[in-house]
């Protein structure tokens, strides 16, 4: 990949861009394995709510109050679009083109760097494909407008001037806000480059373009936050947006920390923090080089690691972080090649130890989690075993009555085996979504209770006490299979 850097021959750079592209395409059939062609039947949890939200978009279903989850609009938005483009695999589609955007914009940080783009494009793919756990997720969605911004605020850094370019505050406001209504927290390099730029600034005494910044940022973000309150206060859900997409989330992100470092998978958490570790070494003994952007990089270090630890103990949530390891990986190797770099001298470097042990770390485990839908769709055929015998015990549902189909406790993914939207906006995680707040079950049982949609599916081993009165009092088993018991209403005849 180290070819873009290097070639003048205009033929030869579209070439190499062909190849990045094929590559990347064939990477992505294989990692983003939850909308993957590669793998039709290979869904997770996150994933099949948002395909489930989308679907439920495109047959004319309102976010947040006919299908409900606590990812922003904007998300669901371009989820929808993927979706009535082709289905599963056109929310792929949208993944690649994403992750070609995330390539490109890395080579051109790497281009102001004066670095190499290979080293770089393979720290950031490791990271990104590894801890993006099979992809479709907000932190994948999120990372081209965070390079984006990155690339705006390093040429600015790199630059002699003192002053920053009003238009790039813009374009951090738009972002920004974009990321917001995707998922707040995935913003924080944005935020932590504002915060270094402002400070710069003032530094500069640079008061009058601080104040121009300010209002273009904040320009920024009127452009997209006005027109987005504007459509769910028409439909008349402003109140279940913005519930949803930020105050929930606060009382979500309170409930959980990263206490698990400090029992468990001690060697699993050390692994995801190192690429942090690496970039905030390097950031700091590199200072010298571009002295002003390297101490707001190693500030973002810190902001960017710090934050999760006080997040749900997920991987994904490390995607927001990939783009500084790449970077910092773009300084150790700077303008050398790769016949350099293989050098004996530079590989003995403590940094360079450090860069080889981060990128191969992340090469294998992204592998080994690769390996996961290959060996479970391919040689064991577990997954397709799940969804014949579903679709099977769905399949006896009449089309008719399939508006009226409702789900406790199951997976979201039992939806789209057998091709239905459910009924009602909280139609998995029940429990799960339950807060002090938002009482989620209790919500779930009324509705069973008062409004009885015509079927109700459980796992096989439900156990709750509520849920079996219900199906006692005014439901009859249909069938069963491996994952699933299907009711149907009875009137309450029993």
């Amino acid at each position: 990949m180290s070819c873009l850097a290097g070639l003048n021959d205009k033929k030869a750079k579209v070439l190499c861009s062909l190849i990045i592209a094929a590559t990347t395409f064939i990477v992505m059939l294989f990692c983003a394995a939850f909308t993957s062609p590669l793998y039709p039947y290979y869904n997770g949890l996150d994933s099949s709510i948002f395909l489930t939200i989308a679907k439920g978009i495109s047959e004319g279903k309102t976010m947040y109050v006919d299908l409900f989850d606590h990812k922003g609009p904007i998300f669901f938005w371009i989820e929808s679009i993927g979706y009535v483009l082709k289905g599963r695999t056109g929310v792929w589609i949208i993944e690649y083109l994403f992750a070609l955007v995330d390539l490109f914009f890395l080579h051109k940080i790497c281009k102001e760097l004066k670095s190499g783009f290979a080293i770089p494009a393979l720290v950031f793919s490791a990271i990104m494909l590894y801890t993006f756990s099979h992809g479709n997720i907000t932190e994948e969605i999120c990372t081209p407008f965070v390079l984006i911004s990155s690339y705006l605020s390093i040429k600015y850094f790199t630059s002699a001037r003192t002053s920053h370019p009003p238009i790039y505050g813009l374009i951090y406001g738009i972002f920004f806000a974009i990321i917001a209504f995707i998922r707040l927290n995935n913003s924080v390099i944005i935020c932590g480059f504002v915060l270094c730029i402002s400070i710069a600034l003032i530094n500069n005494k640079e008061w009058k373009n601080l104040l121009h910044n300010g209002v273009a940022a904040l320009t920024g973000i009127a452009i997209v936050t006005i027109p987005v309150c504007l459509y769910f206060n028409h439909i008349g859900a402003l109140n279940d947006m913005i519930y949803a997409t930020f105050l929930y989330n606060f009382v979500y992100a309170s409930g959980e920390t990263h206490k698990a470092i400090f029992s468990a998978d001690i060697l699993k958490y050390l692994v995801l923090y190192l690429p942090g570790i690496f970039s905030f070494i390097v950031f700091t003994k590199k200072s010298a080089e571009h002295q002003k952007l390297s101490k707001a990089l190693a500030v973002i270090t810190i902001i960017t690691y710090g934050l999760l630890i006080y997040a749900n103990v997920y991987e994904h949530y490390f995607v927001t972080g990939a783009p500084l390891p790449a970077i910092a990986s773009a300084y150790v190797v700077q303008g050398r090649s790769l016949r350099e770099i293989c050098n004996k001298a530079f590989i003995s470097k403590p940094l360079s130890i450090l860069l080889i042990i981060v990128l191969f770390t992340n090469v294998l485990l992204a592998a080994y989690s690769a390996a996961a839908p290959f060996y479970k769709s391919f040689c064991a055929g577990e997954i397709k075993q799940e969804y014949l015998q579903v679709s099977n015990s769905l399949s006896i549902i009449p089309e008719d009555e399939k508006n009226s189909v409702i789900g406790f406790g199951i997976f979201p993914v039992n939806y789209m085996y057998g091709d239905i939207t459910p009924c009602y906006k909280y139609y998995t995680l029940q429990r799960w979504w339950t807060t002090d707040e938002l009482n989620v079950y209790g919500e779930f049982i009324i509705f069973l209770k008062t409004e009885h949609p015509l079927w109700l599916i459980t796992k096989c081993e439900e156990t709750d006490s509520e849920i079996l009165s219900i199906i006692s009092d005014n439901y009859d088993l249909i069938t069963k299979d491996d994952y699933n018991c299907y009711y149907r209403y009875n009137g309450g005849n029993k």
